[in-house]
């Protein structure tokens, strides 16, 4: 079971990173998360290694325990409460570690690969179709299906996160300026091309805090790394990339968010909040279109507060372990500012890939220094 558990679970992930691009049901995909990683690993676990298990429990108790009372107030029923343990389970998948390597390095890694190659195929047929309508698209498809242009510019954007900091950073760390500056240049022109073509604003915050993060966890490269983002982003600008982002107009959110919370003081109860309900946010928006928004609108000062004390444990350890899956979450918990109806979800949801696979890997840093950066 040990051999064929370390080699099968990176592929489930890998499978499980990729099944948004497919066409698949939201049951096929939760599937693959029940029948593929979640029992593989806790049966691995329970059978092989079980001070690795109860080691993982521990450091995942506090954080795992917030965002069950989390649940809790926001549940309509006692299914939803299993939220936590999908979690749970999906931690100790990514976490199970051969030769150094956790399934969660492994899995996004041949992921992020295909991403890559998905990438150059759509960032072709993008521009197909721009130059017959005369401007620059929406691209929203993916492979030939309809897609959330948000969530896949997303996923992509992680995947460009997860190759530069894992991968090419290392490499090329002691390698010429010159190359380190052509290879992080290629890296933001990567990012802003996802933004662009799926005109993702919301994918736009996300990048800049990975790149805010990234700045911070390099050290003697953050001054090369500051002058190529703004040359990349001048660049961009000068192309006409502020135009085509600014094309759909101005956001509804601010108006969004200023009913929620004008609903939440006059017609909810301010501790519990509203839970879920039908309203339409604005006269047309069935949620808040913020993650951050919908945790205090459904439950109230007592569950933000909850999360606030969840985010708090994340930011403390990742940086004070100077963790390379920081800047890779920030990329969802920046995104989450101006999208999503919350982020307790089924697997089925591309926010387990882009918000809650980083984030579960940031929170076991402390268990595990394999990621800790080289002085």
């Amino acid at each position: 079971m040990t051999i064929r558990v370390i080699h099968w679970l990176p592929l489930a992930i890998t499978a499980f990173c990729l099944s948004h691009a497919l066409p698949l049901s939201s049951k096929m995909i939760n599937n693959i998360f029940y029948a593929g990683i979640a029992l593989p690993a806790v049966a691995h676990f329970c059978v092989q290694q079980r001070d690795t298990l109860w080691a993982m429990t521990k450091t995942l108790l506090a954080p795992l325990a917030l965002i069950l009372v989390i649940s809790i107030i926001a549940a309509e029923s006692l299914s939803d409460l299993k939220f936590t343990l999908y979690l749970f389970l999906f931690a100790i998948s990514l976490n199970l570690r051969n030769e150094g390597k956790s399934s969660a390095d492994k899995g996004l890694f041949f992921a992020s690969l295909v991403w890559m190659v998905i990438l150059s195929a759509i960032t072709f047929h993008w521009a197909i179709l721009s130059l017959e309508a005369g401007a620059s698209i929406r691209y929203s498809q993916i492979l030939g299906i309809q897609a959330n242009p948000v969530h896949v510019a997303l996923i992509i954007g992680t995947s460009i996160g997860f190759l530069w900091i894992f991968h090419l950073e290392p490499i090329l760390r002691g390698k010429s300026t010159a190359l380190y500056a052509v290879g992080f240049l290629s890296c933001v022109a990567l990012f802003l091309l996802t933004v662009i073509m799926f005109q993702a604003r919301s994918a736009l915050v996300g990048l800049a805090l990975f790149f805010v993060f990234s700045l911070y966890i390099q050290g003697k490269r953050a001054v090369i790394m500051l002058l190529v983002i703004a040359m990349g982003v001048t660049l961009a600008i000068a192309l006409g990339a502020d135009d085509v982002l600014a094309h759909r107009g101005l956001s509804y959110r601010p108006a969004i968010w200023q009913d929620a919370i004008v609903r939440l003081l006059l017609n909810c109860s301010l501790a519990w909040g509203c839970g879920h309900d039908d309203y339409l946010f604005a006269g047309r928006f069935p949620h808040p279109h913020s993650g951050y928004i919908s945790v205090l609108y459904q439950t109230g000062v007592v569950g933000f507060s909850a999360f606030t004390l969840f985010a708090l444990i994340f930011f403390l350890r990742g940086v004070r372990s100077q963790s390379r899956w920081l800047p890779v979450a920030m990329i969802g918990w920046g995104a989450l500012i101006t999208t999503s109806n919350g982020m307790f979800t089924s697997p089925s949801h591309p926010l387990w890939i882009y918000f809650w696979l980083p984030t579960l890997m940031c929170l076991l840093e402390q268990q595990e220094d394999t990621h800790r950066l080289p002085d």
